[in-house]
């Protein structure tokens, strides 16, 4: 029995003398001030529903007192057609009422308790769990309710055979309602009122009405179907009276929609002859200041896509020719900008256009548009339209996501509107604006219905309405990527981003520095954190070290004249802002050579060599000072059972292995000629390439091996401990096993093992393409992606997706979710 309460609140998430087919008597006589009513039509077919359906116990949580109060009315057996009725009474007092009709057969009592008498009629009233409760018995009417005020409305209507609620819209739902469903739901304009408190700020959610609105609830599908209807009412120049006429139609805007967002509304317009006349008679209804009201320009336009993510929002409309489109809309002058080819215009709405979009989604100030494909669309920034952009041309939109082509089947084709909600988005608006704790809402299982629908498809009088919730797919689409989020610089960028480790909340951050030598940190999402004026660019990696050995991280990088460590807030850590000599080239790298945070500093600048411990005082104790040529590139420390060496590369193709102090630990027995790649530790092998392009690997006694990777001058390589990835022009290599590439410009290939799983990464700069690998040589699915310059993946928010960041822009960056 306790489940078939929690219905009620779970549906109110979403909703914001008549003779009747159905108990019109019962119906008669819900209490006036009424706005939602239960009809239990079935209560075993309810029950079996509601238990296979967990989630309603999980959100019915969020209101125990409301649950409670309403388990004390209920009987342990519910008869058909039985009501369970809400109102607020007062300013917030939430009451309830339960109805129900009686036969000469029943031998039902009133119970033991205090008596009064109220228009000839007889009430008791006893208390239970701390709660009075108010019973009476009238005309075959069993009446219980929490209110005195409640009970004492249905008495009256009874007596006085007046209906107890006046609105014709409440019993014309009745008649249509489905006798099959276990039960129905009547709604009226305000119970979002109740529920308020619990789940605030649903963007973009349609309107239904000003009057009643009715769902039936169907089972057939988990988590369950809400079927609904909605009357029009001429009289009321309201929302939903804007949409009367709009005859439905296949809704396109979704294919712009990015996977990642709070709220899309879709609306069809296939008259806006009509619809100017309907905000014609909503205007002066509603005294908006508007001296003329003309959407000729609308003629192109056959659907108004609305869309919000966090604050951000956007407008999109599908042009059903672009042949030519009003200057109203859209015109093409001085672009602003412009991003993959795409320009990007500053465009002002017209003011009865932009009045009307605001009534169905409060949107103002879309200053930035753009024309793709046949779709306008407008934003309120120039990051948000960049970031639509992206996922519309690597088709990271709605229509491609999985659960929305499920969900899709099982929709009507057709719509007059279309609503859809991303429900872990939403969750995280309820819980940070509920006034209940948070925490309750973490533990809502809504990730398993990752999108809610709400479509409506309009008739001549009336809307009919279907609420479902899509269940995740138990199979879902593997190494799917989404763009999620974009950020920017100041000026153009100097270097690829860098993923950082964040000490507070043990996730990852981005630091990127621009040419104009400013260093900047962003969160994960893209928030700007700080920005720093640096002398010159960075020079290398970022690395971060715990100095203080309190696990609070410092980073540390060098530029050509100084030496620096920043901590978290971006302030410098005395003693260490060095000045160093400047020749070039120079290097810097860092040591920990036992992993206990007894750091060591080794600076090259020309053919100077200077080693500092983590006071940032000098190592006396190393003891090579000066190099017989320049390194190309960054000294390594590389251990091997048991003993520690560093890894020297010269111009030239020179090596060396040092000890410690700086004294050669192992003498090669001959010459390498090596690369510029990197020299790495390589099954218990120091391993690079050759010049001529065979893979060498030195063992502990300087003994060289090598093997041909028939690999070309200019080759690129990455390796790990048991791994190698190569790019010789279009020829790539991953283990052995050979990928044919189109002829490109790509960047050095990185390897990544993260989640169990090893990425091979890198990007094509002619193409602007990223591309993922795997070790058995498949490309990762979703790939290639978008992106500018070489990226960086990690995961960044602890949850199972892997996080990519790449630029997109001179100035710009993406960070791409990899699913």
């Amino acid at each position: 029995m306790r489940f078939l309460v929690k219905i009620v609140l779970f549906i109110a998430i979403f909703s914001c003398t008549n003779e009747v087919k159905k108990t019109p008597q019962l119906l008669s006589s819900v209490p006036q001030n009424t706005l939602a009513i239960v009809q239990f039509n079935d209560q075993n077919m309810l029950e079996n529903a509601l238990k296979s359906t967990p989630l309603l116990n999980q959100i019915f949580a969020l209101n125990s007192e409301l649950y409670n109060t309403t388990l004390n009315l209920l009987t342990d057996e519910i008869p058909s057609k039985a009501l369970l009725c809400f109102a607020i009474e007062g300013k917030s007092s939430i009451e309830a009422s339960f109805l129900f009709k009686t036969t000469l057969q029943d031998s039902i009592q009133l119970p033991q308790g205090e008596v009064f008498e109220y228009d000839q009629t007889q009430v008791v009233v006893n208390e239970l769990n701390n709660e009075k409760i108010y019973h009476t018995l009238i005309k075959g009417i069993m009446i219980r309710s929490t209110s005195k005020l409640l009970i004492e409305n249905s008495i009256r209507s009874l007596q006085k055979n007046r209906l107890g609620i006046q609105e014709e819209e409440l019993f014309e739902l009745a008649k249509i309602s489905d006798d099959n469903a276990p039960l129905s739901l009547y709604i009226k304009k305000g119970f979002d009122q109740i529920v308020s408190g619990y789940f605030p700020n649903t963007p973009l959610f349609p309107f239904l009405g000003s009057s009643w609105f009715s769902f039936d609830f169907n089972t057939k599908r988990d988590p369950f179907t809400l079927d609904g209807v909605s009357f029009i009412n001429d009289s009321i120049p309201d929302k939903l009276a804007l949409i009367k006429g709009q005859e439905a139609h296949r809704l396109l805007t979704p294919q712009v929609v990015p996977q990642n967002f709070d709220s899309y509304f879709g609306l069809a317009i296939a008259d806006y002859k009509l619809l100017e006349e309907q905000f014609k008679s909503y205007s002066r209804h509603f005294n908006i200041p508007l001296n003329q009201i003309n959407f000729s320009s609308l003629s192109v336009i056959d659907e108004i896509g609305w869309l919000q993510l966090k604050e951000q929002k956007t407008i999109i409309l599908h042009l059903n020719h672009t042949e030519t489109i009003p200057v109203q809309l859209f015109s093409e002058g001085q672009a602003k900008g412009s991003y993959r080819g795409i320009k990007l215009y500053d465009h002002q709405l017209p003011k009865d256009f932009e009045l009307f979009l605001q009534q169905l989604g409060s949107y103002e100030n879309l200053k930035w548009v753009c024309k793709l494909d046949d779709f306008l669309i407008y934003s309120d920034t120039e990051t948000r339209l960049k970031q639509l952009i992206g996922n519309y041309l690597d088709n990271a939109t709605l229509t491609n996501n999985l659960e929305f082509k499920t969900l899709r089947d099982e929709l009507a084709d057709n719509s007059t509107f279309l609503w859809l909600g991303q429900t872990q988005n939403l969750k995280n608006r309820w819980g940070a604006d509920s006034k209940k704790d948070a925490q309750l809402w973490d533990k809502i299982a809504l990730k398993n219905y990752p999108l809610a629908v709400l479509q409506g498809v309009a008739e001549n009088s009336f809307i009919q309405t279907r609420f479902t919730a899509q269940k995740k797919n138990t199979s879902p689409q593997k190494n799917s990527v989404v763009s999620q989020y974009s950020f920017s610089l100041d000026a153009p960028a100097g270097r690829a981003p860098q993923w950082i480790k964040n000490h507070r909340n043990k996730t990852m951050d981005l630091v990127v520095q621009d040419q104009e030598n400013v260093l900047y940190l962003f969160s994960n999402t893209g928030k700007l954190f700080w920005k720093k004026q640096l002398d010159g660019p960075i020079i290398g990696s970022i690395t971060q070290v715990d100095l203080y050995r309190n696990k609070r991280l410092q980073m540390v990088f060098r530029t050509k004249n100084r030496f620096q460590i920043l901590d978290r807030n971006g302030k410098v850590v005395p003693p260490f802002d060095l000045k160093l000599s400047g020749n070039a080239p120079q290097h810097l790298a860092v040591f920990d050579y036992d992993l206990n945070r007894n750091y060591r500093f080794l600076l090259a600048d020309g053919k100077q060599l200077q080693m500092y411990n983590s006071q940032g005082k000098k190592v006396n104790g190393f003891k090579l000072k000066k190099l017989k040529s320049p390194l190309a590139n960054t000294p390594k420390h590389i251990r091997f059972g048991g003993k520690d060496y560093i890894v020297l590369q010269f111009n030239g193709g020179n090596i060396r292995l040092l000890n410690r102090q700086g004294s050669d630990r192992i003498r090669l027995k001959e010459k390498i000629n090596a690369s510029k790649n990197q020299v790495y530790a390589y099954r218990n092998t120091f391993a690079g390439t050759t010049q001529k392009g065979a893979l060498f690997q030195i063992d502990s006694k300087g003994n060289i091996l090598k093997s041909d990777l028939s690999l070309g001058p200019g080759h690129q390589i990455d390796m790990s401990a048991k791994s190698i990835v190569s790019i010789d022009e279009n020829k790539l290599e991953i283990k052995g096993i050979p990928v044919t590439l189109p002829y490109g410009k790509y960047t050095a290939p990185k390897i990544h093992y993260l989640n169990n799983t090893l990425y091979f990464l890198f990007t094509d700069l002619d193409t602007q393409k990223v591309y993922a690998y795997l070790s058995n040589g498949n490309l990762v699915g979703g790939f290639p992606i978008y992106g500018a310059g070489p990226a960086d993946l990690i995961n960044a928010d602890n949850d199972p997706a892997l996080e990519l960041v790449v630029q997109s822009e001179q100035n710009g960056f993406l960070i791409y979710e990899l699913n």
